[in-house]
């Protein structure tokens, strides 16, 4: 249901920015998704043992013949139709850096792929490296090897210009925001919150979204620490409200 209303989110800003209308705020729910994956993929290791080699193919396997797919058949409605599609640029070492995630320059200067908005694609896929990294040692030093990994990333950057316009920001730690919530979710941390938090949180996180998008701030270097928040506050939320839900039905059949 989150994710849904994530990508309904990127769909409606897409749509604005078409009609010439300011709903910035849309975009926003690719940084839901960031947090998301993070606590998505990090549950999803520590419920089952998974060699770097199975977690990457299994990611691979999830992602990349739609993105294939859609990528080839906006590069060759570009060939056919060039002024139906400008920003499509189908020249061949940009399609293949774009059909293999490969953070680069695209033929007209800009940061991305062949399919524009496959950008976030190119995040996750650092992130699945990173944690296949992390999958590779210890369990009990998985968080540190990927918190420090992650940071260093989202560091490099300012040092190296480029590699922070093509990946190395502070947006890789909206990944890490929702592995941190994984743990606590996991340490049955939300199960303590009373049933208001869960509804509160999200409240709080989409009212610091409509604060955001009437200010009118619009900034790509503090995006992860405006957009960022509020993303984990909602996602917060939602296994606050899960994790009610479930005592509640627990609590149901007890009484059964």
């Amino acid at each position: 249901m989150l994710r849904a209303a994530a990508a309904l989110s990127v769909v409606l800003f897409h749509a604005a920015q078409w009609s010439h209308i300011d709903f910035a705020v849309g975009a926003a729910g690719v940084d839901l998704f960031f947090v998301i994956s993070g606590f998505v993929l990090w549950t999803a290791c520590e419920a089952r043992p998974v060699t770097p080699s199975a977690f990457l193919l299994a990611r691979a396997r999830r992602i990349l013949p739609l993105y294939w797919i859609v990528t080839l058949a906006a590069a060759g409605a570009a060939l056919l139709w060039p002024r139906a599609l400008p920003i499509v640029l189908p020249e061949a070492r940009h399609l293949v850096l774009s059909l293999l995630l490969a953070p680069h320059v695209d033929p007209a200067g800009g940061p991305f792929p062949l399919l524009p908005t496959g950008w976030t694609l190119t995040y996750e896929a650092f992130f699945y490296l990173v944690m296949a990294i992390a999958l590779a040692g210890p369990k009990d030093r998985r968080l540190q090897r990927l918190s420090g990994l992650v940071l260093a990333a989202s560091l490099m950057g300012f040092a190296y210009h480029r590699w922070y316009t093509l990946l190395a920001n502070p947006l890789l730690l909206e990944f890490l925001a929702g592995v941190g919530l994984a743990r606590l979710w996991a340490r049955g941390r939300f199960e303590r919150l009373h049933g208001a938090w869960g509804p509160g949180l999200i409240a709080a996180g989409a009212v610091i979204l409509g604060a955001w998008q009437l200010s009118g701030l619009r900034d790509d270097f503090l995006r992860p620490f405006v957009w960022g928040p509020p993303a984990v506050l909602i996602v917060a939320g939602v296994l606050a409200a899960g994790s009610m839900k479930n005592r509640k039905s627990a609590a149901t059949e007890d009484a059964a």
